[in-house]
């Protein structure tokens, strides 16, 4: 390892101390966090919601999620939302 990359990791480490003690820090995770909770329950994955409404476009071969996510919406309507609910 640099010194560069040391010194940068040693500010790092004190802007997040320094950001805690101010009650000031907040952090920031990826989805897959709430995959298996504490609860037991499992939560499913952008890729399998993408799946299954992709699924409910026939012929449907764009992979790009914001579009998937906005032709089912337009396509169902309300049920988009009722779609999502029961995931």
């Amino acid at each position: 390892m640099t010194n560069s990359i040391v010194d940068k990791n040693v500010e790092y480490y004190r802007l997040i101390k320094e950001s805690l003690s101010e009650h000031k820090l907040a952090f920031f995770v990826g989805s897959g966090v709430s995959r298996a909770s504490a609860s037991g329950d499992t939560y499913p994955l952008w890729s399998d919601i993408l799946k299954k409404l992709q699924r409910g476009l026939i012929g449907c071969k764009d992979s790009d999620p914001l579009k998937i996510a906005q032709l089912y919406a337009l396509k169902y309507g309300e049920a988009y939302t009722k779609t999502l609910a029961n995931f």
